[in-house]
């Protein structure tokens, strides 16, 4: 249960140091089925499912970056997590910079930012995020033809064509709502965490896909430089999924790190 009542899901695997995993724009804990069955018989993984996404509740809120972070509180709280490697993919990364910010790391011991934004527009001095243009065609084209845009979507994401594997993500990415995808999306571009960066202050991870169509590489870089105790692993064969595309290197990576007492 949300700090508002909202029924927030959530999966639960494993026993020992806890690692949770934060989803992305319209996704669900199920993109991280790989991820959870190599973790599992070591660490202590949670799943959870974002207000307005997968099987969690979908009330008529904000969908705004305070709820989502403290959802993510509430969560850990109610499971007595401490200690935590937190791991947040995509939008999942915003709403874990949104989390330090709020609350810094409470709870939290580790952090991996996974192929995800600082900010969502570029500007002359942040040329690493998309131009207002694209995003204003993506999302419009979206609402115009939800379905198949959002199969288009999927496919755009891998460095190599995996259709079957497309497919079930837009499967995923259907169970949100329209209305909660772009209330996600207007707040998401609000958000500007390159001063959050700075304050972070538990030793992180900082993981992109080297064919990634939405965050290039040199964010990964960008953000290493402005965390303290931070490193940077690029995935070669990935675009923005290396959790799925390179499965067993993204497994082994997490594992390391989160065992690696000098980082």
């Amino acid at each position: 249960m949300s700090f508002d009542g909202t029924s927030i899901y959530y999966e639960e695997f494993g026993s020992g140091k806890p690692i949770v995993l934060v989803h992305g724009w319209t996704g669900s804990h199920s993109l991280w089925e790989r991820t959870v069955h190599d973790l599992a018989p070591k660490f202590r993984t949670v799943t959870l499912d974002n207000r307005g996404h997968g099987d969690s509740g979908k009330p008529n809120t904000n969908y705004d970056f305070d709820e989502f972070s403290s959802d993510l509180k509430e969560l850990l709280e109610q499971l007595e997590l401490d200690n935590v490697f937190l791991v947040g993919w995509s939008m999942g990364v915003s709403i874990c910079l949104r989390y330090f910010e709020r609350f810094g790391a409470h709870r939290v011991s580790r952090l991996a930012l996974i192929n995800g934004p600082i900010r969502l527009v570029s500007t002359p001095d942040f040329p690493y995020a998309m131009t207002l243009d694209y995003l204003d065609k993506l999302f419009e084209e979206r609402i115009d033809n939800r379905a198949m845009r959002e199969r288009e979507f999927a496919k755009l994401g891998f460095h190599k064509p995996h259709p079957e594997a497309a497919e079930w993500i837009s499967s995923i990415h259907m169970k949100t709502p329209m209305m909660v995808a772009m209330k996600c999306v207007r707040h998401q571009l609000d958000l500007d965490m390159r001063e959050v960066l700075k304050k972070i202050n538990v030793p992180t991870l900082v993981c992109y896909g080297r064919h990634d169509p939405f965050y290039p590489v040199e964010l990964g870089d960008y953000i290493c430089k402005r965390i303290p105790h931070s490193r940077l692993e690029i995935f070669e064969e990935s675009g923005h999924y290396p959790f799925l595309e390179e499965s067993g290197k993204f497994s082994k990576v997490l594992e390391k790190f989160a065992g690696n007492p000098d980082l």
